[in-house]
């Protein structure tokens, strides 16, 4: 598996024990998961890709009691979101305001 990082690095397949995405679009998500399984040599069983919203997602999947196990990784890729704040309707706002404020990042926004 190759992995852009500034540049690319070469990641032992076997060393993967669980790979995580998020997405959105159906099709997106559908596209990542075949590459994902392609560069896995079809491991199935280690990859993990959800379609919908991740701070949604999220905290429907987990809890403060299992949180620490459920999303351990051994690589965290990501593809930060670009939309606009005014696009946002008010009420996601406040909803993300929370979820980011509950974790104590408030002061990187």
């Amino acid at each position: 598996m190759r992995i852009h990082n500034g540049g690319d690095q070469k990641i032992g397949v076997e060393k993967i024990q669980r790979i995580w995405g998020i997405e959105p679009l159906p099709l997106s998500a559908l596209v990542a998961y075949a590459s994902l399984l392609h560069a896995t040599n079809g491991r199935k069983d280690a990859i993990i890709v959800i379609t919908g919203d991740a701070f949604k997602e999220i905290p429907e999947v987990s809890s403060p009691f299992i949180q620490s196990e459920l999303f351990k990784a051994d690589i965290i890729l990501t593809n930060p979101p670009f939309t606009r704040r005014k696009y946002l309707e008010k009420s996601y706002r406040d909803y993300l305001l929370k979820i980011i404020n509950g974790l104590w990042y408030e002061e990187y926004i």
